[in-house]
């Protein structure tokens, strides 16, 4: 059985002992989008950041699944912060960004909801400050761009 989330996200429901469901790409498409996440890459790596806070460059991840789950390509940038400023440090990255065009909305909780516009092609992704108050992540993905596919569709 197939659902399909509001984030785009397809998921399988997944009995354990089976293997996970298979993809297929479209290798032009693939290949535009990550052209695409790797400008996101650059910009997500040159934020000015709050004194303290420090971090691995972004890193991009393909398409791939997990527990039934399809995921499109992204972008990620996982940042170290001083002991409990981690949302604190979540609204310094969202004014950044904010100041570079993107709209970042409060989640409810401990983050910010991301859209970017980039003329032909739109973003969407988040900012997550965590539980433990010591890191903060950032996310983003190409908005209705997939490349990638279930076999069965």
């Amino acid at each position: 059985m197939t659902a399909i989330l509001g984030s785009g996200i397809v998921v399988l429901y997944h009995l354990p002992g089976m293997q996970e469901p298979s993809f297929k790409t479209d290798k032009a498409l693939l290949q535009q989008t990550k052209e695409r996440l790797t400008q996101v890459m650059a910009e997500f790596n040159t934020l000015p950041l709050p004194e303290g806070v420090t971090g691995k460059d972004a890193t991009y991840a393909g398409c791939g699944t997990e527990s039934g789950g399809l995921y499109q390509p992204y972008v990620f940038r996982q940042l170290t912060v001083p002991s409990l400023t981690a949302v604190s440090t979540a609204g310094a990255v969202a004014q950044a960004l904010l100041e570079r065009g993107w709209i970042a909305s409060p989640d409810g909780s401990r983050g910010y909801l991301l859209a970017g516009d980039r003329g032909d092609w739109r973003l969407m992704g988040w900012i997550a400050a965590s539980s433990t108050g010591d890191s903060v992540s950032l996310q983003a993905r190409i908005d209705g761009m997939g490349p990638c596919r279930l076999e069965s569709e």
